[in-house]
Order: structure tokens, then C-alpha cells, then sequence
């Protein structure tokens, strides 16, 4: 389409040529013509060239231009009517640079230059002379804000554009983000309390110590398998798409994930899951949910000695409940639900907001905390979990 849209300017500049030749054959206004194909050619030639020039280079080629024709068109006033001539072609060229030029506006002082070119444009009928001359100089200025019109709607498309990268960018910036959290952290953090089981077990239980080194070997592997997943989505789209993608196997990885947090921690830890069918785009959901939920068991509640894990279906929709009976530290009880707690429940909150779903939780009494969050069928236009 670009092609053809070029093709068809550079022959409507080829037919404007000719009519410029025909229109001064067998008159003395040669001279004054080839100054006028001369300034055409140095503004064509500036217009092949725009995506290789800096913008403030593009504008001072602009505003030369500019004022080499208004310098013309003045030249032009002193000469006898034989030697006038009216250059359609430059006037046809300034406006394309006009044009060019508006789609590129990026601050005030660019106006200058879109200024002198419009004027360019506009005065360069009265160069010919005669009662035509307003005329004329009238309907080029119709042509012009023509320009500036076409001009300003694809500057518009094209911020619009941007905005569709930048917000797109940020929608990947965000899932990264939330995946190298989900799972990344979670990974660590099992490191983490292995180790610290494994200091503690050394001199007292060292049969403790051989488990602890496995379990800090699985949770590694995990996270380098996690980690190269996350890198093949930030690969090139061709060596993205060869990259293996991971499938949630349901509910394998479910109950492996609530397994490895019992074995890790020493919390009694129960998974209960509905006996129908459970929506594709809600499984991988599901299983970040309860990783979330169970990595703050492990880091927050103090005292825990069991963790409950409910999946439910609800009218379509599903349910994801995680009980505890521990009592979050008190820096922690305050804010945890608020509007940071942290970038695992942001996480929580984006991912069940792609369902149109919601995060809820507190305390229960007389101890424990608990985390409800609510999956409702995929709406049409919603995204993916």
C-alpha cells in the first residue's frame, strides 16, 4: 500500500513537471523555471532523505528551503512580467514537506519552519502575476491546509500508535514482573527456608540435613527452569516461538507445589479440589494463586502449624481459599491487604482483575489468616491468565 501511495505522488510530481514545461515552452520565463526546478529537486531530494536526518537537521533543511522560494518569489516581483514564471512543482513539493513536517511536530519552535513553508507555498502564484494571481494564491492555500490537516490526523494515528506500544510494553513489563515474583521468588524462598532447616538440623537431627540439601536442589532446578523460561519470552519473536512453552499440568502441578511446601516447611498442608471440570485459562491462575498465597504462609505466619488450600467452582467461575492458623507479625496485619502489600498481592489483584475477579482476605478468629480470591468466567475482550 506505501508503494503504491508513493508510485502515485511521484507520478502526480512527474505530471506537474510537464505542465510547468509546457506551461512556459516558447517563452522567455526558461531561467526563471530551471531556479524553480532547481529549488523543486533540493526539496525532493530532502524529503527521499527525512528518515536518515535528525529532526532538527530535517527542520533546518525545511526553513532554508523556505526561504530560498520566498527569496525567489521577492526576485521574482522585480523582474519584467516575459521572465515570470509560477513553479507548480516546487509549490507541490514544499507542501509534501509541509506535510512531513506537521506529522513530525514535536515542539513549538517547529512552527517556524512550518510557517515559512506554508508561505512559501501560498505567496509563490504572484510570482507570474496578473489578476490570477489571488486566485490562485487562494486555492493553493486551500491545498495547503489540506496538508496540514492530513498532516495533523496521521500525527494523531501516530501518537495514538505509541501509546498502543508503551501501554502494550508495560502489560509485558507487568506479567515478567509478576512471573519472576510467582515464580522465581517462591522458588528462593524455598532455598531459603531449607537452608536455614538444614542450620538448624546440622548438629542436632543431621539425618534432616540430607533432605534439606534436596529440597534446596529441586527448588533450585525449579527456579533455572523457571528463569529460562522467563528469558525465552524476551527472546527475538522467531527464537521466542522455537523456546518450549510451559503447560500447567492440572492438577499435577497443583498438588506437587502444596507437596513441596508440606515437605519444606513441616505444616500440615491439605489440598482440596472440585470434582468437575476446571476451565483451562483458570488452572495456570490457579496454581499462581496458591503459590502466592502459600509463599506468604511461609514467610508471614508465625506459629502456623497447618495450611488449608480450597479450590471451588462457582457458578462458572472458580475460587481459590488459603487458611492458615498463624498470626501475621504486626508490621504485617495492617497493610497486607492495602493498597501496596507488597508485589506478590499486586500480582494477585492484576491477575484475578484479568477475570474481572477480586482479592479479599483477614484474620480469623481466634488465630489465622485467610486469602479468598474469586475467578469469574473470561468475559469476551478480557485477556489471558
Amino acid at each position: 500500500m506505501n508503494r503504491l501511495v508513493t508510485l502515485g505522488v511521484a507520478a502526480g510530481l512527474v505530471l506537474v513537471a510537464a505542465l510547468d514545461v509546457v506551461a512556459v515552452g516558447g517563452t522567455t520565463a526558461g531561467p526563471g523555471l530551471a531556479f524553480s526546478f532547481a529549488l523543486a529537486a533540493a526539496t525532493t531530494v530532502t524529503i527521499l532523505a527525512r528518515r536518515r536526518l535528525a529532526p532538527a537537521r530535517l527542520r533546518q533543511l525545511g526553513l532554508g528551503l523556505a526561504a530560498a522560494s520566498l527569496g525567489l518569489t521577492a526576485v521574482m516581483q522585480t523582474l519584467a512580467d516575459e521572465y515570470r514564471v509560477w513553479g507548480l512543482l516546487e509549490t507541490a513539493v514544499l507542501a509534501l514537506l509541509l506535510g512531513i513536517l506537521v506529522r513530525r511536530w514535536t515542539r513549538p519552535s517547529d512552527s517556524v519552519t512550518m510557517l515559512a513553508l506554508a508561505a512559501a507555498a501560498v505567496l509563490s502564484p504572484w510570482r507570474q502575476g496578473g489578476a490570477d494571481a489571488a486566485l490562485f494564491s487562494l486555492l493553493t492555500a486551500l491545498v495547503v491546509a489540506a496538508v496540514v490537516a492530513v498532516g495533523l490526523l496521521r500525527r494523531t494515528d501516530d501518537l495514538r500508535a505509541a501509546d498502543t506500544v508503551l501501554q502494550v510494553r508495560n502489560d509485558e513489563r507487568r506479567d515478567i514482573a509478576r512471573d519472576l515474583h510467582d515464580d522465581i521468588a517462591h522458588h528462593v524462598t524455598g532455598i531459603i527456608v531449607a537452608a536455614q532447616a538444614a542450620a538448624l538440623a546440622v548438629d542436632r537431627r543431621p539425618e534432616l540435613v540430607r533432605q534439606a540439601l534436596t529440597d534446596i536442589e529441586r527448588a533450585g532446578t525449579d527456579a533455572l527452569e523457571s528463569m529460562r523460561y522467563l528469558v525465552s519470552t524476551l527472546r527475538e519473536p522467531a527464537e521466542a516461538e522455537a523456546a518450549p512453552r510451559r503447560v500447567t499440568r492440572w492438577p499435577t502441578d497443583l498438588e506437587e507445589l502444596v507437596d513441596r511446601f508440606a515437605t519444606t516447611t513441616g505444616l500440615a498442608t491439605t489440598l482440596t479440589l472440585p470434582p468437575g471440570r476446571v476451565a483451562t485459562a483458570h488452572r495456570q491462575a490457579t496454581l499462581r494463586v496458591a503459590q502466592e498465597a502459600l509463599t506468604n504462609v511461609r514467610r508471614h505466619a508465625t506459629g502456623a502449624t497447618r495450611a488449608d488450600v480450597v479450590v471451588t467452582l462457582e457458578g462458572g467461575g472458580l475460587r481459590v481459599s488459603v487458611r492458615d492458623d498463624g498470626n501475621p507479625s504486626a508490621d504485617d496485619a495492617p497493610g497486607v491487604l492495602g493498597p501496596g502489600g507488597g508485589f506478590g498481592l499486586v500480582g494477585l489483584r492484576e491477575r484475578a482483575a484479568t477475570f474481572g475477579g477480586s482479592v479479599s482476605g483477614g484474620q480469623i478468629e481466634p488465630r489465622g489468616w485467610k486469602l479468598d480470591v474469586t475467578l469469574p468466567p473470561r468475559g469476551p475482550g478480557r485477556g489471558t491468565a
